[in-house]
């Protein structure tokens, strides 16, 4: 039972690092490009490179993060849809392994 509770603790702490640091270095990303795209002072040469450089940083760490805080806590894959999207919402249990992973 202790162990059970271990690993809806430990996927409780990944949701909020992924809501963290994967949702925000996404965000960066597409703000970053957003920016290029509509402001016209941001593409001269040396303010394009820095919104270029913050955009890829931010989508390194969301692709990265959202990859890495995903996983189950017990056996350590990945949960997909049918479609091999990874779920934006809690899963209440691993389709891999079936532990529980819900506070409830």
């Amino acid at each position: 039972m202790n162990k059970q509770r271990d690993l809806k603790q430990q996927y409780k702490h990944q949701l909020t690092l992924r809501r963290k640091y994967g949702y925000s270095g996404l965000l960066l990303f597409v703000i970053s490009i957003a920016s290029l795209a509509f402001i016209s002072e941001l593409r001269t040469e040396p303010w394009f490179f820095v919104v270029l450089g913050a955009g890829l940083v931010g989508f390194l760490v969301g692709l990265i993060g959202i990859n890495y805080w995903s996983r189950c806590p017990a056996c350590n894959k990945i949960p997909r849809q049918r479609d091999g999207a990874i779920p934006i919402a809690a899963m209440s249990q691993c389709p891999h392994c079936g532990v529980s992973l819900s506070e409830n």
